[in-house]
């Protein structure tokens, strides 16, 4: 059985929850830890069932409650060293009572296999150095059902594709419009971070992953746009750049998006095997 729902995505708070293989997961913890335990409950999930807590990078949207998270419910925290060592040594996180897992490129949970990719996406604190730690995304298998998880990565590695090719379900950063990005009025140097390959996905980056991704009569049931910047982007213009990038229907996948805040429709399907 895979389930999934989007708690909250968006630069003021990211949280998801996957139930797939008999574990139960919340992938990262950005939003307070009420937040959390108020939109895991929405969602129909108690707190107190989730066993593994994954992070994918440092920064605050992503990792904000996962030490108390974890140590109020007593789940592991799986991240990269690097993701450790920056949140507790430049973001000054409390770890202590926590069980701590370094994420290797392959892991196995039970039934649930994961595997990581190191992604571009950095960030700088305000000595110089890169705050996000090592940002990892996932994609999940059980027998012959696969999930790709990719959020805040700038652009996507190209040895990935032929891994993620044809998956089950897709949960793809879409960040902003090129256009509307460049005309706001974040500062420059935003601005520039943003747009390079250690920022985040513009529409178009996004449409021509899936693209890549999303075959004719293939397997890909759906697509979850996520990260969508309130500022600089807006489900249309998303539509709008990902119409060429889709098969026709009724070949074409449900577009779904993560809203900023709140929880997405929550997905339950029945996997094959």
């Amino acid at each position: 059985m895979f389930e999934f729902c989007s708690l909250a995505s968006g630069s003021s708070g990211n949280s998801a929850a996957l139930c797939l293989g008999g574990e139960r997961l919340l992938i990262d913890a950005g939003l307070s830890l009420k937040k959390i335990e108020e939109n895991l409950r929405a969602a129909g999930l108690a707190p107190e069932q989730i066993n593994r807590l994954l992070v994918t990078h440092a920064h605050s949207d992503h990792a904000r409650s996962a030490g108390r998270f974890a140590r109020k419910y007593r789940v592991p925290v799986c991240l990269s060293r690097e993701t450790f060592q920056t949140l507790k040594n430049i973001k000054g996180e409390d770890f202590s009572g926590c069980r701590i897992i370094f994420l290797k490129e392959k892991e196995k949970f039970g039934r649930l296999s994961l595997r990581t990719y190191r992604l571009p996406h950095l960030g700088h604190a305000p000595d110089g150095q890169d705050d996000a730690g090592g940002t990892l995304g996932f994609l999940f298998a059980v027998d012959n059902f696969r999930m790709g998880y990719f959020t805040d990565l700038g652009t996507m590695p190209e040895q990935i594709f032929r891994d993620i090719h044809d998956c089950d379900f897709l949960f793809l950063e879409a960040n902003h419009d090129v256009r509307w990005e460049k005309a706001s009025r974040r500062p420059a140097q935003v601005i520039a971070r943003n747009l390079s390959d250690f920022g985040h996905l513009s529409n178009e980056q996004a449409a021509r992953i899936v693209q890549r991704v999303v075959k004719k009569d293939g397997k890909t049931r759906a697509v979850m746009l996520a990260h969508i910047s309130r500022e600089c982007n807006s489900q249309e213009l998303i539509k709008r750049a990902l119409r060429k990038a889709l098969p026709e229907p009724p070949a074409a996948p449900r577009v779904l998006f993560a809203p900023e805040g709140r929880c997405s429709e929550y997905l339950s399907w029945q996997t094959a095997g």
